[in-house]
């Protein structure tokens, strides 16, 4: 499958929150959520993501969304929040290990390292292991895991994966 990834805009708020209804019994907390107030949500989202970070959608050959990236702020210090990111990633179910999830992902890295992100952050559920070895595969280090919790919504362990787009004492590209 040929993938192309763009910037997302407003109108893809459907397709971007079909293709998370999708993945979300993969995802920490299992949401149920109003529609009106998740579409609210991620129209802010499209909106809301300017450089350093973003938000992308993969369409297939027909233009379609098969998948999105949305690359957000993490921290809410005024002083590190223009360096730290937290990165989602869902994928069409249809259109799932066909390298879609691999390619946006490595988009979201030649972004932070073309940028002045320095650390870009992913939860990825216990219970998602195929999530955990892409990010692997793609260079990502497993910084550590939070336990599961019996407070609702329930959700499983969380496992945290990071990207540094430049290490220290690295040879830069």
């Amino acid at each position: 499958m040929n993938t192309s990834i763009r910037l997302a805009e407003a109108h893809d708020a459907p397709a971007v929150i079909r293709i998370w209804q999708e993945g979300v019994d993969s995802a920490i907390g299992r949401p149920a959520l109003d529609v009106d107030r998740v579409e609210d949500f991620f129209l802010e989202r499209i909106s809301s993501a300017r450089p350093p970070f973003g938000f992308w959608v993969a369409c297939d050959d027909e233009g379609v969304v098969v998948g999105w990236q949305a690359l957000l702020p993490f921290d809410n210090n005024p002083a590190t929040r223009p360096f730290l990111a937290e990165a989602s990633t869902y994928v069409a179910s249809a259109s799932a290990r066909r390298g879609v999830g691999e390619a946006l992902i490595r988009h979201t890295m030649d972004h932070a390292t073309a940028g002045a992100l320095q650390y870009v952050l992913g939860f990825i559920s216990s219970e998602n292991p195929g999530a955990q070895s892409m990010v692997m595969k793609c260079g990502w280090n497993r910084a550590g895991e939070m336990p599961g919790t019996s407070k609702a919504p329930a959700t499983p362990g969380i496992e945290i994966f990071v990207f540094v787009p430049v290490l220290r004492g690295a040879p830069a590209c």
